[in-house]
């Protein structure tokens, strides 16, 4: 087996020992042929940047699909330190701590002594503008989990959460609580005001 251009673009050939007769096994047209590797059952090779497989016995060509993984540093997870990229905050009843917004994740941190917590822990959706209720167990927040953007609501200590709202169209604002901790207030990009019930869900 032999490469030749001896048709204008390098192609692969055989030549038959007894025969004595060339055979032309390939006809790229456009890249020549580069790198032929012999082995038991094919003859591997180069064409164009791509790797092509030609059968010994069936005469056939087929490409060898191949898909290098890069190493995508910023991709890898890691630790980030997150008070630089602050967007919202609020206050809990007692004063004894804070939830805030930050690289699309809610925490609780702790105005003295504690711990600070990640309730979202979502680093696929983007959570934001938290709202601690008055009587102090829920956090509420904007996520796009759904594609667009909804209200959730989830325990301050931790625990799963509640969607709320299920009409995202346009962009939201707020939400806000009322006073009894039942309802909450929203705002969207169309200057519509909303108020919905965080146990009826009906805006």
């Amino acid at each position: 087996y032999f490469i030749s251009d001896r048709d204008g673009v390098m192609n692969l050939f055989s030549y038959g020992l007894r025969t004595r007769e060339t055979r032309k096994l390939t006809d790229h047209a456009e890249y020549d042929i580069k790198w032929p590797s012999l082995g038991p059952d094919s003859n591997l090779y180069e064409n164009g940047g791509l790797l092509f497989e030609y059968g010994l016995s069936s005469g056939k060509t087929s490409n060898i699909p191949i898909r290098v993984h890069a190493e995508n540093l910023r991709a890898r997870p890691e630790f980030k330190a997150v008070a630089r990229n602050i967007e919202r905050f609020s206050i809990s009843p007692s004063g004894a701590r804070g939830v805030v917004s930050a690289r699309g994740n809610i925490f609780t941190v702790p105005a003295e002594k504690g711990t600070a917590r990640n309730l979202t822990d979502s680093s696929e959706v983007h959570d934001l503008n938290p709202a601690w209720s008055p009587d102090g167990k829920w956090i509420a927040y904007l996520s796009d989990r759904t594609g667009e953007y909804e209200i959730y609501v989830r325990p301050q200590l931790g625990g799963p959460e509640t969607r709320i709202t299920s009409d995202g169209g346009v962009y939201r604002y707020g939400p806000v609580w009322s006073p009894d901790s039942k309802k909450l207030l929203y705002w969207d990009k169309l200057h519509r005001l909303f108020w919905i019930g965080t146990d009826e869900k009906k805006a």
